[in-house]
């Protein structure tokens, strides 16, 4: 015997997904009563929140954080607003609370939209009724539509090559790339921006500094950070060695600061940097110190394999990042 899904057994596993460049058409068709937002770009999240929020016209806005309890949220979404209209709950870091939640998922209140945020870059799993939203670092054309898209919102319109050059040189972080948006559509009386405007108006991103924040990433234990932030340094050619080699040159003057006593003009001249520099990797990085000391050491072992032909620079460095 065939067994059929009643249409209450269907809305029961349900569950709508779509990425973020899809969620401003999905929110002018109709608005949903709860909408879990993961992917590990806090931009985009953030950017996520606003456009939910002002779609539906909202001006009674509740905010908690990770401390707040399931039965709290509960009583807060289901309390009429005082000012009328749609009440917006948002919830911070919430994947403790997500299986608690699913009473109020099967019976969400019409007059509240719930908002979620994750801090995993994966797909929920088994999270039913709630609209989930993909907010993971866009590349590709993916990234070039989007801004494209937001040219356009401003009534101007941006070259194919202009959006190419314009993500290469934000490294494709596109809370950058949304900032020098706004400057150029701004500073540019014509209608049409083209690759001139970029090389003219937009500072092109050099690789030190992601890859100092790649290597902050690393020491923190942050992989979801450090995976998006070395995808973007490929993204857009970043040589190999001068990842590897920016990522050795951080850990040693990290290793160095914390390992010796000495002052601090001391330390800096023997590593041929400026002494705010060691002053703040010892203020900030004090509590890290073992785990500093174990990178480093596996970040010599790799270079040696480097140099001896035993292993490519891309592989020792995915070797670096999966080892936090």
């Amino acid at each position: 015997m065939v067994a059929f899904l009643t249409l209450a057994q269907i809305i029961d596993v349900l569950q709508y997904l779509m990425k973020f460049i899809e969620l401003r058409t999905a929110l002018s068709l109709k608005q949903d009563p709860i909408y879990l937002l993961y992917g590990g770009d806090n931009f985009l999240i953030n950017k996520s929140i606003d456009l939910i929020i002002k779609t539906a016209e909202a001006i009674d806005i509740t905010r908690y954080g990770e401390d707040i309890s399931v039965k709290d949220i509960i009583f807060a979404a289901n309390t009429l607003s005082m000012f009328g209209g749609v009440r917006v709950i948002i919830v911070r870091r919430c994947d403790s609370m997500l299986k608690e939640l699913v009473p109020y998922f099967k019976n969400p209140n019409p007059k509240c939209i719930l908002i979620l945020t994750s801090t995993s870059d994966k797909e929920p799993i088994g999270v039913k009724q709630v609209t989930a939203v993909d907010c993971a670092p866009i590349t590709g054309q993916v990234l070039l539509k989007l801004i494209a898209k937001q040219v356009q919102e401003n009534l101007k319109n941006i070259t194919e090559q202009g959006a190419i050059l314009l993500a290469q040189y934000c490294n494709n972080n596109f809370a950058r790339i949304d900032n020098e948006i706004t400057k150029l559509v701004h500073c540019i009386d014509e209608k049409l921006i083209d690759i001139s405007h970029i090389q003219d108006l937009v500072i092109k991103d050099t690789p030190d500094i992601p890859i100092y924040e790649f290597g902050n990433a690393l020491t923190r234990g942050n992989l979801v950070e450090a995976t998006q932030i070395l995808e973007n340094l490929r993204t857009c050619g970043t040589d190999e060695y001068a990842i590897f080699g920016g990522l050795v040159a951080l850990l040693r003057r990290l290793y160095y600061s914390l390992s010796t006593n000495c002052e601090n003009e001391r330390v800096a001249k023997a590593l041929f940097v400026n002494p705010y520099s060691i002053m703040y990797a010892r203020r900030d990085n004090r509590h890290l110190t073992t785990r500093i000391a174990k990178l480093y050491k596996f970040a010599l072992n790799l270079e040696y394999k480097i140099k001896s032909g035993q292993l490519s620079t891309e592989s020792a460095t995915n070797l670096l990042q999966m080892s936090i």
